[in-house]
């Protein structure tokens, strides 16, 4: 619902410089009640592609919060198993030793 009201709300603004806003806004307390919007519903223009497009998105997005954690967990893993087989540390100690005998630096 909050989607919808916040989507009308745009295609209203838009639409005549907030006259429609005006005329809708019964109590002119400044904002659009789901009251309001009912008794005007046949004045409001809904993009449904539009609208269809931003639910999408929302679910999507709400599906992806799901799954950001164990991204995460993955993740975290996946870097410290790279520093347990091949730890920066001691390969950057071996290849400054290499380097500094066979004078590779000149």
């Amino acid at each position: 619902k909050r989607s919808l009201s916040r989507h009308v709300q745009i295609v209203s603004e838009q639409q005549d410089d907030g006259a429609l806003r005006e005329h809708m806004d019964a109590d002119h307390d400044g904002k659009i009640s789901p009251q309001e919007m009912r008794a005007h519903l046949k004045s409001i223009n809904i993009h449904l592609d539009i609208l269809r497009m931003r639910l999408e998105l929302e679910w999507a997005m709400s599906q992806m919060i799901v799954k950001l954690p164990n991204f995460a967990l993955c993740m975290i893993f996946f870097v410290l198993g790279l520093y347990t087989l091949s730890p920066a540390a001691d390969i950057s100690v071996v290849n400054h030793q290499l380097a500094s005998h066979f004078e590779l630096s000149s």
